[in-house]
């Protein structure tokens, strides 16, 4: 089943994303303007191996505060 997350969030994927079996890092900021912290949220609902880490204050460019961080949960084994 496709799924329709809205305008906002990209409209219609052309793939199922319960289909995708990879694990999925999802990165946001709580003040994100640009790409809203609810795609984030819907995107980690909707892929089965998805994690969510959301910084509180953080707006668009605040994962580069993050990106050594971020890094390590990518290279984390498991």
């Amino acid at each position: 089943m496709r799924r329709r997350c809205g305008r906002r969030c990209g409209g219609e994927w052309d793939f199922d994303l319960s289909t995708v079996n990879s694990p999925v890092l999802l990165w946001c900021g709580s003040d994100d303007r640009i790409v809203p912290p609810a795609r984030g949220l819907w995107l980690s609902q909707n892929l089965p191996r998805a994690r969510l880490v959301v910084r509180d204050g953080d707006g668009h460019l605040g994962t580069y505060d993050h990106l050594g961080e971020m890094l390590d949960a990518l290279t984390e084994p498991g």
